[in-house]
């Protein structure tokens, strides 16, 4: 899908979902693919089973999870934002104008922001001020990085 206006509600039972361009909200559910948000959309909401998602130019709430694959996120974050996989790992890229309380756990983490501290499998601090809004991300099997982009 490209370049619609307005909230795209996208699902499929057993394929991938690619939206690009997107001027408005995106809900993207599938059972069986990969998600791939391409753009700047103001929300996302992205759920798979069995697959990866990968959104690159967020600027808003996010909301992702998977079963079996990885999360990759690059963008500007603000809300409440929630990332969780049990299968894979976890990539955060925000932009230095983020300002956001980040919580993260997984099998190993990485920082590359000063107010952020990456200790025993876990995350946690605040990106400047933190007022934004939070970041929680999660996996059960994997590792969770979160840096500049």
């Amino acid at each position: 899908m490209n370049g619609i206006v307005g909230h795209a509600d996208l699902e499929t039972a057993g394929g991938s979902i690619r939206s690009e361009d997107q001027d408005g909200p995106v809900t993207a559910k599938t059972l069986g693919g990969s998600i791939r948000i391409v753009g700047h959309s103001p929300a996302i909401d992205a759920t798979t089973i069995g697959g990866s998602i990968r959104i690159d130019g967020a600027d808003g709430p996010v909301v992702a999870s998977t079963k079996g694959g990885s999360i990759t996120l690059t963008g500007h974050l603000s809300g409440s934002c929630s990332l969780d996989t049990a299968g894979g790992s976890i990539l955060v890229a925000l932009d230095d104008a983020s300002e956001l309380e980040v919580e993260a756990a997984g099998s190993s983490v990485r920082t590359d922001f000063d107010g952020l501290v990456a200790d025993s499998g876990r995350i946690s601090g605040r990106i400047g001020s933190g007022d934004a809004g939070k970041l929680s991300a999660r996996t059960v099997a994997g590792s969770v990085t979160v840096k500049r982009v």
